[in-house]
């Protein structure tokens, strides 16, 4: 017979955690599983070790702004094995940490890949376990590649594992990782590329302020090649061979080591969530308010794992039927207890709904949330933010400290 838990989240990073621990101090009975480490993206791959790095190359960056100015770096160098084993008296520690925060919670820590059996069962290392609620916070992982001699590319996983850093870099892909680890890289002694197929790279930013990047980019010796893209990578005696198409017609360049930088995609590999009847695709779960599957009620994703429905973002249709089923308690899940919660939650979501279900005419009602709701914007990671003037960013919901959710930070 499955074990049965009130809530069991997919993924032990902080968005997982957090909902973990919160549903569980409301008295739920919640496990949490995941097939790697626990921590995540952020805490062990991604954000917190890669500003330890970082910050070393900020000290070699302000003493060389600072040469004839009074300050004298002849002999100041990054050391890089230094440098990562203090990243990871950071990192190591990190799991077992946050195991024994979720154990003192009374949440059930499991190791192991979770598949999908059915609406409300999923498999955990041969082990049925059932739960009324599920929550996936996987992550994301490189989007694939499919040129001749992709297996060669690392991604930032490993170059934050990195024990020696070689001198020739290439980066795949313009975007904010690749720029970061370039500089990391370049003040550290090495010579990184990016290339980047498009015109121009981080084209989501500020065009002016990507220029004046682009800018310090070169000055610190970093190359940037836009309109470029890879076709081939060859293995060499010395490194690799990369086989480029540039504006002005194929290009070879030598390197040591190649990165990929060229986007993530949801990691639902392995979830089987066809057999949970979850609508979902490369850009993750297919959600509506409160990051709720629409297709399966028992089913939410956070973090880069949700894309919002069409229908879900139109005040017009769906948001509004759904606005009204939660403010009046009146929602499609079957657990009382968000039935008597559920019509609080959009007010403090963070999504868009929330915007379009107020601009439909409608009004938040008073009331209690079950966890899930109560602390989604902490899972979602998305603190409200003001402008340089105090005023209320428009883009962000109005946020009153005080009523369940942390205050927002600076």
């Amino acid at each position: 017979m499955a074990k049965a838990y009130d809530l069991i989240v997919i993924g032990a990073g902080m968005a997982g955690v957090a909902a973990a621990n919160k549903c569980a101090s409301q008295g739920w009975h919640v496990a949490i599983v995941d097939a790697q480490s626990y921590g995540g993206t952020c805490a062990l791959r991604g954000c917190d070790p890669k500003k330890i790095l970082r910050r070393g190359a900020e000290i070699i960056d302000s003493a060389r702004l600072m040469r004839g100015k009074g300050i004298e770096d002849p002999a100041l160098r990054i050391n890089w094995h230094d440098l990562m084993k203090h990243k990871r008296g950071f990192t190591d520690p990190v799991p077992h940490n946050l195991e024994r925060e979720l154990a003192s919670h009374g949440v059930d820590t499991l190791h192991g890949q979770a598949r999908f059996l059915d609406k409300n069962r999923v498999d955990i290392a041969g082990a049925s376990l059932e739960a009324g609620h599920f929550l996936i916070t996987t992550g994301a992982h490189p989007r694939p590649f499919e040129f001749p001699g992709n297996e060669h590319l690392i991604d930032s996983t490993d170059f934050l594992n990195l024990d020696t850093l070689p001198p020739r870099i290439l980066f795949v892909g313009g975007g904010f990782i690749s720029f970061e680890f370039a500089h990391i890289a370049a003040r550290a002694g090495s010579s990184p590329t990016v290339i980047d197929r498009g015109p121009r790279p981080l084209k989501g930013f500020d065009p002016d302020l990507v220029d004046l990047l682009i800018g310090r980019s070169l000055q610190a010796g970093i190359a940037v090649r836009p309109s470029t893209t890879v076709t081939a990578v060859d293995r060499t005696d010395t490194g690799y061979r990369v086989i480029l198409e540039a504006a002005g017609g194929p290009e070879t360049i030598e390197c040591d080591l190649i990165v990929h930088g060229a986007g993530r995609e949801a990691d639902l590999t392995g979830l089987d969530l066809d057999a949970a009847g979850v609508d979902w695709g490369a850009r993750g779960v297919s959600v509506a308010g409160h990051l709720q599957s629409t297709t399966n009620p028992a089913v939410y994703a956070a973090g880069g794992l949700r894309r919002h429905s069409r229908n879900a973002t139109d005040p017009g249709g769906c948001v509004r039927r759904q606005g009204r089923r939660v403010q009046h308690g009146q929602r499609h899940d079957t657990d009382p207890r968000l039935r008597r919660r559920a019509h609080r939650g959009l007010h403090h979501s963070g999504a868009r709904q929330s915007r379009d279900a107020r601009a439909a005419g409608q009004r938040e009602r008073p009331g209690h949330r079950c966890p899930l709701q109560q602390h989604q914007r902490l899972v979602l990671q998305l603190p409200h933010r003001r402008d340089h003037g105090g005023r209320q960013d428009p883009r962000r919901p109005h946020h009153r400290p005080g009523r369940g959710s942390p205050s927002p930070g600076p």
